[in-house]
C-alpha cells in the first residue's frame, strides 16, 4: 500500500522509512475517514496506535535504562500491540533507541495530548510515567511540565497514590530543571507523605532524592548531605541494590562538592562494587566517569586522564555513542592547554555531534562552554565569544540557569580579551583557563550530575 501511495505522490518519504502527508491530503483525509469510517473503526485504529506507542517507548526504555525503575504498564495496553503488531521494532543496542525516542518524540507527545483531548488521561499518564527519563535528557522540559502535571492530577483523581508518587516525583524533578524550587519542594514533600503513607521505602527514597537536589542546587550541602544520608538508610533496608548503588553514587557526587574526598572516593569505590556485582556496564561506567571527575577536581589530572582514557577504550563505550561523547567531554578536560587545544578541539566538535543527533542539549551546551574555554586558551577569543553566545541561547531556551551562568562568564572573558589593550602572553593564558576551572568549580560537569 505505501509503494502505491508513493507512486501517485499522495505520501512522500521525508527521511527513510518516514513517510508523511501535505497538509491539505492529510486534512482530506481525516474529513474523508470522518465521513466514510464508522466510529468503532476509527477508536479502534487509534487505540492500536495507542498501544504501539506505549508498546515501543516500554521496549525503547527496558533497552537505554534496563535497570531503571517503573511502573509495571497494564495488559490491556499492551494487548493489542502484541496481537496486531508482532514485529515492533527490534533495535541492536542503546543507540538505536535513542535515535528513535529523538526522532518520534514530537508524535509521541501528539498521541499523549490526543488521548487527554479525548477523555482518555489514563494512557496519556501511562505514557508520561515511560517518558519520563527522555524528555528530561532532551531538555524538552517544558512538555515534561504539562505531561507530568497533568499525569499527577488524573492519578489523583483515580485514586492511585502509588503512580501520583512517581507522577509527582517525576514533576518535582523538572522542576528543578527549570528552578522552580518552591514547587519541586511541595511536589517531593507531598510525594514522600504519600509514600510513607503507603510503606514505600523505594519511592520515600526518590522523593527525599528530589528534596536533597533542591538543597544541593541552592548551595545549602549540609542539609543537603543530611537527606543523602536518609536515602542511603532506605536503600540499604531494601534489596534494591540498584538503587543503593545510585544513592552511593549521589553520595560521592555530593561529598566531593563539599571537599570530603575521603567519602566521595569510598562511596564511588563500594557503587562500582555494586555495579559490578550487577553486571550493569552503563553504571560501571557512570562511575568510573565520576571518579575521573573527582581526580580532575582534586588537581590530579593525570590520573584523571588515565582513568578516562582507559574508559575510551571499553568495548561497552565504544558500542554506545552518547556513553562515548560524555568520556570525550571529559577527556578534553584534562588536556594540556593550549599545547593539546588542537585535539581537545577535535574530541569536543565529536562530543557536541552526539549530542546534538540524539537529542541532549544539556550535555551539547555543557561541551559548547568547555570548547569556548580552550578556544581561549588557543588565543582564540572570537571563535570563544560565538561558541559561549551559541550555549547561552540554548541554555535560555531549555532554561538551563546555572549553564547560561558559566556561559555568560566566558563571553564576558572573551570580550575583555577582544577589547581590552594587549596583555602579557602569561596573564592572556590564565584569564583564558578561568572557564574551565569555573566549570569544574560549579559542578556541570556532566560525569557529576546533582544528586537522584
Amino acid at each position: 500500500m505505501i509503494e502505491d501511495l508513493l507512486a501517485v505522490h499522495l505520501i512522500d518519504e521525508r527521511t527513510p522509512d518516514r513517510f508523511g502527508f501535505h497538509d491539505l491530503i492529510r486534512e482530506f483525509a481525516q474529513e474523508t475517514s470522518l465521513r466514510i469510517d464508522p466510529e468503532h473503526a476509527r477508536s479502534g485504529a487509534f487505540r492500536r496506535l495507542v498501544s504501539v506507542a506505549i508498546a515501543t517507548v516500554d521496549r525503547a526504555d527496558r533497552l537505554i535504562n534496563p535497570h531503571q525503575f517503573r511502573l509495571p504498564v497494564p495488559a490491556e495496553l499492551l494487548a493489542p500491540a502484541a496481537r496486531d503488531f508482532p514485529h515492533l521494532p527490534d533495535w541492536l543496542g542503546p543507540d538505536e533507541a535513542r535515535t528513535w525516542l529523538a526522532t518520534e518524540m514530537p508524535a509521541l507527545l501528539a498521541v499523549e495530548h490526543t488521548l487527554r483531548a479525548n477523555g482518555r488521561p489514563a494512557p496519556a499518564a501511562w505514557l508520561a510515567h515511560l517518558l519520563t527519563p527522555h524528555l528530561e535528557a532532551a531538555g524538552l522540559w517544558h512538555e515534561a511540565l504539562r505531561v507530568h502535571r497533568e499525569a499527577a492530577r488524573h492519578w489523583r483523581s483515580a485514586a492511585h497514590p502509588q503512580n501520583e508518587v512517581h507522577a509527582l516525583i517525576g514533576l518535582s524533578m523538572i522542576q528543578l530543571r527549570v528552578s522552580q524550587y518552591a514547587e519541586a519542594t511541595a511536589g517531593a514533600e507531598q510525594a514522600l507523605a504519600l509514600a510513607r503513607t503507603a510503606g514505600d521505602r523505594t519511592a520515600q527514597a526518590e522523593a527525599l532524592g528530589r528534596l536533597g537536589e533542591v538543597h544541593w542546587e541552592r548551595g545549602e550541602f549540609a542539609r543537603a548531605m543530611e537527606l543523602q544520608h536518609e536515602v542511603l538508610q532506605l536503600r540499604r533496608s531494601t534489596e534494591d541494590r540498584w538503587g543503593l548503588a545510585r544513592a552511593l553514587n549521589n553520595t560521592g557526587l555530593l561529598a566531593a562538592r563539599t571537599g570530603d574526598h575521603k567519602t566521595s572516593r569510598k562511596s564511588f569505590s563500594e557503587a562500582l562494587s555494586i555495579f559490578e556485582e550487577l553486571d550493569d556496564l552503563k553504571g560501571q561506567l557512570n562511575t568510573l566517569n565520576n571518579i575521573g571527575g573527582l581526580l580532575l577536581e582534586i588537581g590530579d589530572k593525570e590520573s584523571a586522564r588515565r582513568t578516562f582514557t582507559r574508559l575510551s577504550r571499553h568495548e561497552a563505550v565504544a558500542q554506545d555513542s552518547m556513553a562515548m561523547a560524555i568520556v570525550r567531554l571529559n577527556l578534553a578536560q584534562t588536556v594540556h592547554l593550549p599545547a593539546e587545544s588542537v585535539e581537545a578541539t577535535a574530541l569536543l566538535d565529536s562530543a557536541i555531534q552526539t549530542f546534538r543527533r540524539t537529542g541532549s542539549p544539556k550535555h551539547e551546551i555543557d561541551a559548547t562552554n568547555v570548547l569556548g574555554g580552550v578556544q581561549l586558551a588557543a588565543g582564540r577569543p572570537g571563535s570563544a565569544a560565538e561558541l559561549f553566545r551559541r550555549s547561552l541561547t540554548l541554555s535560555r531556551q531549555i532554561g538551563a540557569v546555572d549553564e547560561a551562568a558559566t556561559a555568560l562568564a566566558g563571553l564576558g572573558q572573551a570580550e575583555r580579551l577582544l577589547y581590552a589593550p594587549p596583555a602579557p602572553r602569561a596573564h592572556r593564558e590564565e584569564t583564558a583557563a578561568r572557564p574551565m576551572a569555573e566549570f569544574h568549580r560549579t559542578g556541570t560537569n556532566p560525569a557529576k550530575p546533582g544528586p537522584e
